[in-house]
Parts: C-alpha cells; sequence; structure tokens
C-alpha cells in the first residue's frame, strides 16, 4: 500500500513538472561573457523563470552545499509540498581552496545542476569546449518520496 502512495506521490510530482515545463518557455541571455564575447543566461535569470512556477504549482526548489567522502557537491532539489515527492541533481564541485573560485564554482554548479534538472537550454556548454574543460563528474540524479529514494541515474566521467 504504501508503495502505490509513494509511486502516486511521484506521479503526481512529474505531472507537475510536466506543467512547469510546458509553462516555463526559455531563459532568456542577459550577462556579458566578456572573455567569448557572448551572451549567457546567469543563475538569477534561471531562478526568475524557474520559482515562479514552482510556487504556481505547490513546489519548492531548494540548492545547497554538501560533503562526503567523494568530496564537496552541490544539490539541486524540486520538492512537491503536498507530498514530499523530490528530484535532485547533484554535482561533484572541484576541489578549491581559493573561496572566492570555490564560490564562483557554487554559483556555476547550482545553474547547472537546475539547468540539468529541467532541461533548460545549456548556455555555456561550448565554452567548455573552447577552453579544454571536458570531462564534468556527474555524480547522481535521483527522485525520492519522504526518506525512501530510487536512484534514476548514476554514471561516471562523461565526455561531452
Amino acid at each position: 500500500m504504501q508503495e502505490n502512495t509513494e509511486q502516486s506521490n511521484l506521479v503526481a510530482l512529474f505531472q507537475k513538472l510536466h506543467t512547469l515545463k510546458t509553462k516555463m518557455g526559455t531563459v532568456a541571455k542577459t550577462s556579458d561573457n566578456p572573455f567569448f564575447k557572448s551572451k549567457y543566461a546567469d543563475l538569477n535569470s534561471h531562478l526568475e523563470l524557474v520559482e515562479p512556477l514552482c510556487k504556481e504549482l505547490g513546489l519548492v526548489l531548494t540548492q545547497s552545499t554538501a560533503a562526503n567522502q567523494l568530496g564537496n557537491f552541490v544539490k539541486t532539489d524540486i520538492t512537491d509540498i503536498a507530498t514530499s515527492a523530490q528530484v535532485s541533481s547533484t554535482l561533484k564541485l572541484p576541489e578549491l581552496t581559493d573561496m572566492q573560485k570555490l564560490g564562483s564554482a557554487i554559483t556555476y554548479a547550482r545553474r547547472y545542476t537546475l539547468s540539468a534538472l529541467l532541461a533548460i537550454q545549456a548556455e555555456d556548454d561550448d565554452a567548455a569546449v573552447a577552453t579544454g574543460n571536458v570531462g564534468a563528474k556527474v555524480v547522481k540524479t535521483s527522485a525520492s518520496v519522504g526518506p525512501k529514494k530510487q536512484n534514476l541515474v548514476e554514471t561516471g566521467k562523461r565526455d561531452f
């Protein structure tokens, strides 16, 4: 019986995510990248696009940092307020000691995990290729209801 409820909660969450994606549109490129002489959508543009729709649909978006034996991570969660059903995207941070560089990496990871979780248009993918920074680690994407989690994707190193 509990498994049916958990499955129903996930179905309800994915229906809300479908509605969110249908209403979402595309993220505006409002920031300048002087190094590549291009425009890109910064984290605030992503949040301005997503958060009002989350609120309208009874979803809450959270982004946090965490650490374990594998390193430091940024985790983006979208949770259904009514059921606690949740989808997540997690990205491992580079090992940095300079706080300014770490802050920048966290901001990038927040934008990338949110973009990946909702399949928002990726704005800077070509920048990584241009700088030779390919091979980002994808750690885990999962869906959960309460404390029980179901892993949807788990991969190691991916080259773009």
